[in-house]
């Protein structure tokens, strides 16, 4: 396997999603890397390429890890994945990614939804209402992480989302059906409850950024934009992504640029949040041989677990 190029840097201490970031030779090329225009129209490989030409940016340093593709044949796929583009020695922290760079419920807190989170709006659909508006809204600090990334997550492979009556969830064991149809309902009726009283309360905030902010979106254009079906793909895609590990002795549930990109293995990389420097960093227990693929074990689920939000499952996963 050839791994494409991907040197990982990324540094973000600007919480104005609008104001120019340092390293870029002057703000017009910052705030045109930061506007959804310069996401569009365009395929997921030059989105790729175009997100890690300008990792600099944002501060994460992670320069020994690349993105390749590699086939797994007990799923009969070819999956992006992360690669060591050096050695990794044994002990040493080959990844850092600073707290501003995390999709958090820290994010959604200091952001103008702060006012949902005081009234107690569910964490999970106040992150997927903030993945949604970010990458609508003209200009924002993480576009090119939801464009470039997140939204490129294969959503098709998520049993959450397949139809009860398709083939390929009558093939799913019984075990697997029920959670599938629990996370199912889960989220319907997040979506059902707590969405109505956002947009009705909230619809400047549901609106920011957006080219009718002036006049506030109406109501429909706002109802299209966080459809059920939508909201209900970003649920999906962020449970398949999230990572959930306590940060300052708090458990959070939060998306973590670069390193959501590895899939699942047991190889000894250990990460963890580093409360004294504030960032996310990943260890290996190993030593690791440039070319290996980086894989990170994703926790106790069983098998029917891991089927029902990742679409996949491993040998060495026990039955439930």
């Amino acid at each position: 396997l050839r791994p494409t190029l991907l040197r990982v840097v990324l540094r973000m201490k600007d919480r104005d999603p609008e104001r120019p970031l340092p390293g870029l030779r002057d703000g017009g090329d910052q705030r045109n890397f930061l506007m959804r225009s310069s996401w569009e129209s365009t395929n997921s490989t030059r989105m790729t390429l175009l997100f890690m030409s300008h990792l600099s940016l944002f501060g994460i340093q992670c320069p020994k890890v690349g993105i390749s593709t590699f086939y797994y044949p007990t799923l009969g796929r070819t999956l992006r994945g992360a690669v060591a583009l050096s050695a990794i020695r044994r002990g040493e922290i080959f990844c850092r990614v600073p707290e501003e760079a995390l999709v958090s419920d820290l994010s959604v807190a200091r952001s103008s939804f702060w006012p949902m989170v005081k009234r107690g709006i569910d964490t999970e659909l106040l992150l997927a209402l903030f993945v949604i508006r970010e990458s609508a809204r003209r200009s924002s600090r993480h576009m090119p992480y939801i464009r470039a990334v997140f939204l490129q997550h294969e959503w098709r492979s998520l049993p959450v989302l397949w139809d009860t009556s398709s083939r390929k969830f009558q093939a799913l064991s019984s075990g697997t059906q029920k959670i599938v149809r629990s996370h199912k309902r889960g989220m319907r009726n997040l979506y059902n409850s707590q969405f109505p009283q956002a947009l009705t309360e909230w619809r400047i905030v549901l609106s920011e950024g957006f080219s009718c902010i002036r006049t506030l979106c109406n109501v429909s254009y706002l109802h299209r934009l966080y459809s059920e079906r939508r909201v209900l793909r970003t649920l999906a895609i962020i449970k398949a992504r999230d990572w959930g590990l306590p940060i300052r002795k708090r458990a959070r549930q939060f998306l973590a640029p670069v390193m959501d990109i590895l899939n699942f293995g047991q190889m000894g990389i250990r990460m963890y949040f580093d409360d004294t420097t504030s960032e996310m960093v990943a260890r290996t227990q190993r030593d690791v041989q440039a070319g290996k693929e980086l894989l990170f074990y994703y926790g106790g689920a069983c098998k029917d677990q891991m089927l029902a939000v990742y679409g996949f499952s491993s040998a060495d996963v026990p039955k439930c």
